[in-house]
C-alpha cells in the first residue's frame, strides 16, 4: 500500500515537473530549435537525405555501445537521485525545472564522463568538474540567460553569434589581421549583449523571481560537487579498464587473482594506475620474492608521486613568471611564453636550409619566406648569412627579450646553438662566434622543457 502511494506521489510529481519545464520554454529555446532545424535542412539539401541518414546511423551505432550507454545511464540515475535529495532540502523548486533538465543533460552527464576519462589524478578530476563552472564564459552565459528577448531578436542574436564563433574557429593562423578583426567583432558583440541584458534587467527587476535565480546560480556550484563521487568511481573504472587493455596477454598478469593483486597494490593512486604498463608488470615479476615485488611497486608509486609534485611545482612557477623577464633557479628563463614555439620554428627552418645546401651548395634559399612563415606572433626574428652563403644563423626573441638561435656552416649536420637575454644583439653583431655546440650543458634553456605534462596535475 505504501509502495503504491509512493509510486502515485512520484508520478504526480513528474507530471508537475514536466508541465513546469514545458511552460518555462521561452523564445531563446525556440530560436535555438529553429536555427538547428534550418541547419539540418541545409545539410539535407547539400548532402542528400540518404547520406545524412547513413551518417546519423553510424553515430547512433557508436553511441549505443554498452561501454558508453552504461556509464551515461549510471550518471543519469545518480543525478536523478542527487536532484531528488536536493529537492527535499529545498535547494531547487519547480520554478527552475527547465534549468534542472538542462543542467543534467547538457552539463552534468557530458562533464562527468569527459572528466572521468581525461583525469589521471583525483585533483585533476575536481578541477575538470568545478573549473568550467567558474570561468568567465560560464558566468557570462548565465548572466545573459537571465532574460530572453522577442523571438525575432533571439533569432538574429543567435544567428550572428553562431556565424562569428564559426568564423573564429575556422580562421587560420595565417589570416592574421582578419582573425583579429573577428575577435574584435565578437568582443564588441558581447559587450553590446551584456548592456542589452543589463537594460532589460533594470526594467524587470521588480518582476523577476530572484529566489529562483539564486537557486539556479547555486545549482551550478553544488551539482558538479555532488557528482564528484561518481566521477571518482568512473575515473577508477576507466583507468583500470585501460590498465588491463595494456596488460592484455602479459604473462606477468594471469587470471582473476593476478589482476586483483595488481589492482589492490596500485590503489588508490589514480596516477599510478593510469601509467602502469607492461614493462612495469614484467619488471615486477622478475623479482624473486613477494616482498621484493611489493617494494618494486612501492618504488614505482613513489616515482610517480615525485613526478606529480615536480610537474605541479613547475606549472606553478611558469604560471607565476609568465610575462616577467628574468632568470630563476638553474639559469632557466622564467617567462615561458613562445619558448617552445621558437624552438620548434628554428628546428623547422634549419633543416630546410640544410636541404638547400645539399641541393644548391649554399644556404639562403627561400630564407625570408621561411622566417615570415614560421616566426611566432609577437616574436622578433633575425638572421645572419655570410657573403659566400656558407654560414647561416637564425635567431628568435620572445616578448620578454630571451633569444634562441641555431646556426650551420659548410654543410655540417650538427647545428650550433645560442641562448641569451640580450634580445639577439650578440647574434647580429658577432655572427657565428656566439654560437656553441648544441649538446653543451651550458645551454640549459635549450634543454629545458617549457611545457607541463598536464596529465600529472
Amino acid at each position: 500500500m505504501m509502495a503504491m502511494r509512493a509510486f502515485a506521489h512520484c508520478q504526480e510529481f513528474m507530471v508537475q515537473f514536466c508541465y513546469s519545464a514545458l511552460n518555462q520554454i521561452d523564445s531563446r529555446q525556440i530560436a535555438s530549435f529553429v536555427l538547428l532545424s534550418i541547419f539540418v535542412v541545409y545539410l539535407v539539401s547539400k548532402s542528400g537525405i540518404s547520406t545524412i541518414c547513413h551518417g546519423a546511423w553510424q553515430v547512433v551505432k557508436a553511441v549505443v555501445r554498452p561501454i558508453i550507454v552504461i556509464p551515461v545511464l549510471i550518471v543519469f540515475l545518480y543525478s536523478i537521485g542527487v536532484m531528488a535529495i536536493a529537492y527535499d532540502c529545498a535547494l531547487w523548486s519547480l520554478d527552475i525545472s527547465l534549468d534542472v533538465v538542462i543542467e543534467i543533460i547538457v552539463v552534468g552527464i557530458p562533464l562527468a564522463i569527459t572528466s572521468a576519462c581525461e583525469s589521471r589524478t583525483l585533483r585533476q578530476a575536481v578541477v575538470n568538474m568545478v573549473g568550467p563552472q567558474l570561468n568567465l564564459s560560464a558566468i557570462l552565459e548565465f548572466y545573459c540567460g537571465l532574460v530572453s528577448f522577442a523571438l525575432p531578436a533571439e533569432l538574429l542574436i543567435q544567428a550572428c553569434l553562431s556565424f562569428l564563433i564559426g568564423a573564429k574557429l575556422l580562421s587560420r593562423k595565417e589570416w592574421g589581421t582578419l582573425s583579429a578583426v573577428i575577435e574584435g567583432i565578437i568582443g564588441l558583440f558581447g559587450i553590446t549583449l551584456v548592456c542589452m541584458v543589463a537594460t532589460v534587467l533594470i526594467g524587470l527587476r521588480t518582476s523577476i523571481d530572484w529566489h529562483a535565480v539564486f537557486q539556479s546560480v547555486a545549482m551550478t556550484f553544488w551539482y558538479p560537487l555532488a557528482l564528484l563521487p561518481m566521477v571518482f568511481m568512473l575515473a577508477y573504472f576507466s583507468s583500470y579498464q585501460l590498465l588491463w587493455m595494456r596488460l592484455k596477454g602479459c604473462e606477468a598478469v594471469q587470471g582473476f587473482i593476478g589482476k586483483l593483486v595488481f589492482s589492490i597494490a596500485l590503489f588508490p593512486s589514480l596516477s599510478s594506475i593510469a601509467r602502469f604498463s607492461r614493462f612495469e608488470a614484467e619488471e615486477t615479476m622478475h623479482e624473486k620474492t613477494a616482498l621484493k615485488r611489493v617494494r618494486y611497486i612501492c618504488r614505482y608509486r613513489y616515482n610517480i608521486h615525485r613526478r606529480v609534485i615536480r610537474e605541479r611545482s613547475k606549472a606553478a612557477m611558469l604560471r607565476k613568471r609568465l610575462g616577467k623577464p628574468g632568470f630563476v633557479e638553474g639559469g632557466v628563463w622564467g617567462d615561458s611564453s613562445y619558448m617552445e614555439d621558437i624552438k620548434g620554428s628554428l628546428w623547422t627552418i634549419i633543416p630546410l636550409q640544410k636541404n638547400s645546401y645539399a641541393q644548391f651548395g649554399q644556404y639562403g634559399e627561400k630564407l625570408q619566406e621561411q622566417i615570415e612563415a614560421f616566426t611566432p606572433m609577437e616574436c622578433i626574428c633575425g638572421h645572419f648569412l655570410s657573403k659566400d652563403c656558407k654560414q647561416i644563423a637564425v635567431w628568435m626573441t620572445n616578448p620578454t627579450g630571451f633569444t634562441f638561435g641555431l646556426a650551420l656552416e659548410n654543410g655540417e649536420d650538427r647545428p650550433l646553438a645560442y641562448e641569451g637575454d640580450d634580445g639577439g644583439a650578440l647574434c647580429s653583431k658577432n655572427g657565428l662566434t656566439s654560437f656553441r655546440p648544441y649538446d653543451e650543458s651550458s645551454l640549459v634553456n635549450w634543454h629545458y622543457l617549457f611545457t607541463v605534462d598536464r596529465s600529472y596535475l
